[in-house]
């Protein structure tokens, strides 16, 4: 069952708020992804987020990394392009995944029956948005609260 309106209004604005702060810490998620030796991006989803990535992609001068956008609103491949990235139908995704290649779902709601889908077309590597950057936060924390225990056994 997808999430009701509430839930996905709710984490939206959760999730706008954590990459805010990932912001505000230097910590990006083209970087991170670099971090993690992950070269190759597909974007799922013409949603807010997914253009908000692909922003922050420019801004890492990293843009070549983002392979290829999809959304089920795009029919066919080849006649439209985001900032040069091609756009393509669901069905055309795995053309563009290599081994390496991760697909970024940035849709809330319909998460989870995209990434069976993505799944079922053999598709290996997916990750929501939403779960990519509450894994960079809990990085982000662990990082924080060993440098805060660091100081604190300093300090005695």
């Amino acid at each position: 069952m997808e999430a009701k309106f509430e839930e996905v209004c709710d984490s939206k604005f959760h999730i706008a708020m954590r990459w805010i702060r990932l912001l505000q810490h230097g910590i990006t998620i083209p970087n991170y992804l670099k971090d993690k030796n992950i070269s190759s991006v597909i974007i799922y989803g013409a949603t807010d987020f997914a253009i908000r990535l692909v922003e922050e992609f420019i801004r890492a001068e990293q843009l070549r990394n983002i392979k290829a956008i999809s959304d089920k609103l795009i029919t066919c491949e080849g006649m439209y392009d985001y900032q040069g990235i091609p756009c393509v139908s669901p069905d055309r995704i795995t053309k563009y995944v290599q081994e390496d290649t991760l697909v970024i779902i940035t849709p809330m709601g319909w998460a989870e029956t995209i990434k069976r889908e993505l799944e079922g077309w053999g598709v290996k590597k997916l990750i929501t948005i939403q779960e990519l950057i509450y894994d960079i936060c809990s990085e982000m924390n662990e990082k924080m609260a060993g440098v805060k225990d660091e100081n604190n056994s300093r300090s005695q």
